[in-house]
């Protein structure tokens, strides 16, 4: 099996090593900053590659999101009408998800402090 380093699947600028590209590192912070890196490679593809690109994005983008965030990182990749705004509003929108997630964290940590304190 060929693996393929960065530089090379950036180089091949296609639809297939653009995925290849992305999918190799599943972790959100590391999606955005590829996707910033494509961008100029995504605005070269036909319209139904860019298409299938979105499709797949979605589907990767959406994975272990609860209802309401896959709704809205959903409506971000349909609704976008250029690569640099997608790419942008979806930073954002990751980024929102993350800072709301720790606030829950933190609240639920804290009522726990609390009623283990109470049964002490």
């Amino acid at each position: 099996m060929v693996r393929y380093d960065e530089e090379e699947l950036l180089q091949l600028g296609n639809l297939i090593s653009s995925v290849f590209y992305i999918d190799q590192k599943p972790w959100y912070d590391e999606i955005i900053r590829r996707l910033k890196i494509l961008t100029g490679q995504l605005k070269n593809l036909s319209e139904d590659e860019l298409k299938m690109f979105m499709v797949w994005l979605k589907n990767i983008a959406v994975s272990g999101m609860t209802a309401k965030e896959k709704v809205e990182v959903e409506k971000i990749i349909d609704e976008s009408k250029e690569v640099d705004e997608m790419v942008y509003a979806l930073e954002i929108a990751i980024r929102n998800m993350r800072e709301e997630m720790k606030m829950q964290g933190k609240t639920e940590g804290l009522q726990e402090g609390v009623e283990k304190g109470k049964m002490e």
